[in-house]
């Protein structure tokens, strides 16, 4: 990755003079006229001597050599020597090479001795200890440390070291920063504020002498919008749910109705990727995993909110609704329901998957148990299907007939049973007479309950064996049949005036 100097900061630390241990060290020098003067000239004469350097020197401990650099002022040329003496074992000279062996202060003196008179210049080594760590820290504006950055927002560079800073130091940094200053400087920790103008990686590289620190820390905009996408059920910025009979979903699915849709949620990829989704009222639906699920008939909110500390939020209404019930088919197996029966009514309704909770209601005319009518009265009642879930209603009538009671009886010639070796047992009349022709004489009577004057003529159904041949003659309460061959023959007897009273008997030839 490359970096541009977007600073240079520069720290004066003063002039770099190493020095190195050493308790006394005496360096003779002489210095002689070119004019050879007499000492006996200069005994008298009124000399002045300088000994010119700085006054105090700092180095680090892990400086190289230097060489001490001092300067004799010495216009009347008098002969002198030189003694450099030092204090203590911190620094180390030799041949006016310092050399820095212990962290301290030491002092240099610097003695120029001529014949009459010493003259002295003290210089004090100061010993430091090198930098060996620098840590990098980004703040927020609460001055806590952050491990991602946002575009719009003003931060701080915090610089950290395990000791002062004495020379220059250099502060790069990657492209998207600007406003890049220094707020505060101690001798271990140095402040700068900057600003975040574009997404990009954002990068700070600390350099200073022999140590190279850097931060790298992310940096996103912040969330401005969501991609959301429903799997199904989404319209109008509306997500609609309904609650069916689950037994039957795929019928439901197929007609476009759905308990649940998944959610998925994507950002920017210079979007911090973190927000939550929540329901407001859990009872209407709830979120499961990546799916939102019906539960119950209402309305409610889908939040998702943004945690990058924009406090970026967008909503959806959520509807849920029943399936209702669109109609209602009624059957029952009896025909004819007469004063005092009872019949269960089948109700079948669709959609098949709809959520119902159907029930029977009539004004008069029937005793409601459940799905069961039970028959009060006579005539022509309507009976209304309702749902307790909807508003749905619809209605069926129904037929109630009074109940006959009514007496039919077959009777038979007891003389007719003698001759004929016959008998006549629960409507069953068995000739063994051995004969392939007979004649059978029949009488009945027919009395109905509340219609004493009802005409009893009777239609005559036959059915017999195919080998029989039947024929009859009937008139008034009478019938007369001529039989042929031997066999069963069912008969029923219908009152012509109400088929509804009959009478069934059997007649068997041996």
């Amino acid at each position: 990755m490359i970096f541009s100097i977007k600073k240079i900061l520069f720290v004066l630390l003063g002039f770099l003079v190493v020095t190195i241990i050493s308790l006394v060290t005496i360096f003779l020098f002489t210095n002689k006229d070119d004019n050879d003067k007499n000492d006996s000239d200069l005994e008298c004469e009124n000399y002045q001597i300088e000994i010119i350097c700085n006054e105090e020197i700092n180095l680090f401990i892990d400086d190289e050599p230097v060489k001490l650099q001092y300067e004799i002022n010495n216009p009347s040329n008098v002969y002198y020597t030189i003694e450099i003496l030092v204090s203590n074992d911190n620094i180390e000279i030799s041949n006016n090479i310092i050399t820095p062996k212990k962290v301290g202060e030491s002092l240099i003196t610097i003695n120029v001795n001529t014949k009459y008179k010493t003259i002295s210049k003290e210089i004090k080594i100061i010993v430091l200890q090198s930098l060996t760590n620098a840590n990098l820290k980004i703040l927020n504006d609460k001055k806590e440390e952050v491990d991602k950055v946002f575009v719009g927002e003003s931060y701080f560079l915090e610089v950290e070291t395990n000791d002062e800073i004495k020379e220059d130091y250099f502060i790069y940094t990657s492209e998207n920063i600007e406003d890049f200053m220094i707020i505060e400087n101690t001798n271990t920790k140095i402040t700068f504020s900057f600003c975040v103008v574009e997404y990009e990686t954002t990068i700070f590289n600390f350099v200073y002498k022999n140590i190279n620190s850097k931060i790298s820390i992310n940096c996103y905009e912040y969330i401005k919008d969501f991609n959301v996408v429903f799997s199904n059920s989404f319209n109008s910025n509306n997500l609609n749910l309904f609650l069916y009979n689950s037994i039957f979903e795929t019928q439901a699915n197929y007609d476009n109705y759905y308990s649940s849709a998944d959610i998925q949620v994507n950002v920017s990829n210079k979007n911090l990727n973190d927000f939550t989704i929540s329901i407001d009222n859990t009872e209407i639906a709830k979120l499961e995993e990546n799916s939102i699920i019906a539960n119950a008939k209402g309305s409610c909110k889908l939040k998702i909110t943004a945690n990058d500390g924009s406090n970026y939020c967008e909503e959806y209404d959520i509807f849920v609704d029943n399936v209702n019930v669109q109609n209602v088919a009624v059957s029952f197996d009896d025909k004819e329901i007469f004063v005092g029966d009872s019949v269960k009514i089948n109700m079948t309704y669709s959609p098949i998957y709809a959520i119902c909770d159907l029930y029977m209601v009539c004004d008069y005319g029937f005793n409601i148990e459940e799905n069961t009518l039970t028959a009060l009265d006579e005539g022509n009642f309507r009976v209304f299907i309702k749902d307790k879930l909807s508003n749905y209603e619809t209605s069926f009538i129904i037929t109630v007939k009074e109940k006959l009671s009514y007496y039919f009886e077959i009777q038979v010639n007891q003389s007719f049973l003698i001759e004929n070796n016959a008998t006549f047992v629960d409507n069953i009349l068995t000739i063994n007479n051995n004969k392939d022709y007979i004649i059978v004489p029949l009488s009945y009577i027919c009395v109905v309950d509340n219609n004493p004057d009802i005409n009893i003529d009777c239609v005559v159904n036959i059915n017999c064996d195919i080998d029989m041949n039947v024929s009859y003659i009937a008139y008034s309460n009478a019938i007369i049949f001529e039989i042929e061959g031997n066999g069963c023959i069912d008969v029923k007897l219908m009152l012509i005036e109400n088929s509804n009273i009959y009478c069934c008997f059997s007649i068997i030839v041996m």
